[in-house]
């Protein structure tokens, strides 16, 4: 778990602080779990679920990228990060996994696919760790929607079983909430940032 100060839920249980430095670490892990979704049993999941799968023109890999139209606004996935824009006058926000940081994005910014650190286009803010940006709660909201709907979906306990997987395999794993807790988190979260 996380260290620093905590807010109690409980009694007994806490969770670590409500800022984008932990929201970074669920989408972390949530980005793991989109990557099981493509590959699921049942058929990919992130289609099933209302992405479009497209290809970038000026990118030379072949990997597809998913976009998703919200109301939070459009949504684009791709294996190295995940980016939101709210609308064409808005500043939006991306989380690049080669960085594992969140980053402003001016309206119509998207620097995704982002093979690697070097790859990170020059001039993007970095998100500090206690900001907590008006499109990332979107973004969260986005997330939210998404695991609620996927629950219908997935069998009993796939989050948990791929969430074990990530903590047994990923070489630079980021370590975060079991998905129960982790749901519990961005619930507690997204109240406090709707009552800012």
């Amino acid at each position: 778990m996380p260290t620093g100060t905590v807010h109690a839920v409980t009694a007994t249980t806490a969770l670590p602080r409500l800022r984008s430095v932990e929201a970074c670490r669920l989408l972390e892990h949530q980005m793991y779990f989109w990557g099981k979704d493509i590959l699921a049993p049942q058929g990919n999941l992130l289609i099933a679920l209302g992405c479009t799968p497209f290809r970038r023109a000026d990118v030379p890999h072949r990997v597809s990228c998913y976009a998703l139209d919200t109301r939070q606004g459009r949504v684009i996935l791709h294996s190295t990060g995940v980016l939101l824009q709210p609308d064409e006058n808005s500043a939006g926000i991306a989380y690049l996994r080669p960085a594992h940081r969140l980053y402003h994005l001016a309206p119509q910014q998207t620097p995704l696919p982002c093979p690697s650190a070097k790859s990170i286009p020059r001039g993007l803010k970095p998100v500090k760790p206690s900001e907590f940006p008006s499109a990332l709660t979107s973004l969260l909201k986005v997330v939210r929607d998404y695991e609620n709907r996927a629950a219908t979906i997935l069998p009993a306990g796939a989050r948990e079983d791929a969430w074990r997987e990530y903590r047994r395999t990923a070489t630079h794993g980021i370590k975060w909430l079991p998905p129960a807790d982790s749901r519990r988190w961005l619930d507690a979260c997204l109240a406090s940032t709707s009552a800012r």
